[in-house]
């Protein structure tokens, strides 16, 4: 989980009930503070507290004018603390559906075992009643292993970086081991989102990734494990149904779910030619078997020599 200070500034300001009441307050008009200690039956210095808070969050700003120092509304919109808790509710969501999922599967089974007796002798493929009917069809069991798998691929090699080559690659033209997992991750969020969200006015904007390395690490690890949770609710079914993005594009879930693991294998390519560059696979020349080689047909003539 990535902690921000203005999370915590802005959730610890709206936790106490008099200063979400203060904010209520000044949502109608500004207010001295004089006039809010009164309102809230409190002491002069008592209301300077809570405002002070206020104001550190961004949530309220104050002006003196003379003797009187006024409050109104500040600046701060509370959007970047929205996407924060969507985010969330869009993780929440997708457990509570896949245990919804559980429980109905379980409950037809049961069901079933109690309507039906089936010679244990006779194989399954002979006895189709008696396969798991929920279990994943290998389309979607595929692109899991391509989506999750690739991505946990991205995260062993990223891991492996010296933290001095973190931001470093060996051309211009080729993306460092952060914007390679800052790449991955801002588009796995933002097709989880258009996939599950069904709404698109409810779509948010994609949060700016973490500076630091091991939150970022942690936040591409999350966002795997939330897509392994999309994968347990995904059907044949829903794989065909359309979504609609924020500018207005239609896309099947399948769609999406293509369009993501040809992304995350290119990304898991990149880290992977950068972990090679760095000699995190082998100090030495390239090498890579041929399957002459391998199938004993003869020492192939290959790689050709390099320019």
């Amino acid at each position: 989980m990535v902690q921000c200070r203005y999370l915590d500034d802005s959730f610890g300001a709206l936790s106490d009930a008099t200063r979400r009441g203060v904010l209520e307050q000044l949502g109608q008009g500004e207010a001295s503070i004089t006039a809010l200690a009164e309102r809230f039956q409190m002491t002069l210095t008592g209301m300077k507290k809570h405002v002070g808070v206020l104001e550190r969050a961004g949530l309220v700003r104050t002006e003196k004018i003379g003797r009187v120092r006024t409050c109104s509304l500040g600046t701060h919109g509370l959007e970047q603390e929205s996407q924060w808790i969507e985010r969330h509710r869009q993780v929440w969501a997708i457990r509570f559906e896949a245990l919804n999922r559980v429980v109905e599967a379980l409950q037809l089974q049961e069901s079933t075992n109690e309507s039906q007796t089936f010679d244990t002798a006779t194989p399954l493929h002979e006895n189709p009643a008696a396969m798991h009917e929920d279990s994943p069809p290998d389309e979607i069991a595929a692109l899991e292993h391509l989506i999750c798998g690739f991505t946990g691929g991205i995260l062993r090699r990223a891991r492996e970086i010296p933290e001095e080559r973190w931001n470093w690659s060996f051309s211009e033209r080729t993306p460092t081991a952060r914007e390679i997992c800052e790449h991955a991750w801002m588009w796995l969020w933002s097709d989880r989102q258009e996939v599950t969200v069904l709404d698109p006015a409810r779509h948010v904007a994609v949060p700016d990734p973490p500076a630091e390395r091991g939150k970022m690490l942690d936040l591409l690890e999350s966002e795997k494990q939330a897509w392994r949770q999309l994968f347990l609710t995904l059907t044949t079914t829903r794989m065909d149904e359309i979504r609609v993005s924020p500018d207005g594009h239609p896309r099947s879930v399948r769609g999406y779910l293509l369009h993501m693991a040809q992304h995350i294998v290119s990304k898991s390519g990149q880290m992977t030619m950068l972990h090679f560059d760095l000699g995190l696979d082998g100090d030495g020349p390239y090498e890579a078997p041929h399957p002459n080689q391998l199938y004993s047909f003869g020492a192939p003539a290959w790689p050709a020599p390099r320019n």
